[in-house]
């Protein structure tokens, strides 16, 4: 019988950088127990030995699976190798500044699920930015307000996603999508349940923002989200 409370799910491809420290920071997690997966999808820079080579020594059980790349595939298939009926998915960039986020947010979902009786409940996280440069705080603070919010388009997987796997695998899993797993998981969750959001808050790079420019990050998020809507998810293939 698995005594896990917890299994952490998450995707990565070529991010050996940012294995150690992901582990590091979930190592100062307290009153839990949780495992780690790592999905790969076929790295190529050392992600998978440098995860390997660093499970351990950090208190809690850390495994790395194979396969084919894809956000919602690699998401689905940690999912099923998990080993904890609770699952929380993360990316590799996520960090919790306080050691009791696990905790509280496993006893706030198990209470909101106490609640709502045998509704779907699936919990994310407030977010925060943590290396955005000054330039871009305004902004930053636009996405950290929006990702609150329970309107269409609002919820991704750069909040994390935690449900008990019943209600994960009554939803199908994740879409297995060239884009958009994580918004379409959570439009499933507000369709057929409740999405609340558990106490305590995610920080997470603004990288991408950074460095691809706001401007041009913003104008390529209207572009895919329009695609998506009207339906042309081909034209990405």
């Amino acid at each position: 019988m698995c005594t896990m409370e917890l299994a952490i799910v998450v995707p990565v491809l070529n991010e050996v950088a940012r294995i150690k420290p992901l582990m590091v920071a979930l190592g100062r997690q307290r009153q839990v127990e949780f495992e780690l997966v790592f999905s790969d999808g076929g790295s190529t820079d050392g992600t998978v030995e440098s995860a390997r080579e660093l499970a351990g020594p950090f208190g809690f059980p850390v495994r790395v699976i194979r396969g084919t790349p894809g956000r919602g595939v690699q998401l689905n298939r940690g999912a099923k190798a998990a080993r904890a009926d609770v699952l929380l998915f993360l990316h590799v960039d996520s960090r919790f500044d306080d050691p009791l986020t696990l905790r509280r947010s496993l006893d706030a979902l198990q209470t909101a699920r106490q609640i709502h009786g045998d509704t779907l409940v699936a919990g994310h996280f407030r977010l925060r930015f943590n290396d955005a440069p000054e330039a871009l705080l305004q902004a930053m603070r636009f996405w950290e307000i929006k990702a609150r919010l329970h309107r269409f388009g609002c919820n991704h997987g750069d909040q994390g996603l935690m449900m008990v796997r019943r209600d994960f695998e009554s939803l199908g899993g994740y879409p297995e999508l060239m884009l958009f797993e994580d918004t379409l998981m959570a439009e499933r969750i507000k369709e057929k349940g409740r999405l609340i959001l558990l106490p305590a808050e995610l920080a997470t790079s603004a990288r991408r923002f950074a460095v691809e420019g706001l401007r041009q990050r913003h104008t390529l998020n209207a572009i895919l989200m329009t695609c998506h809507c009207v339906g042309l998810e081909d034209f990405f293939r």
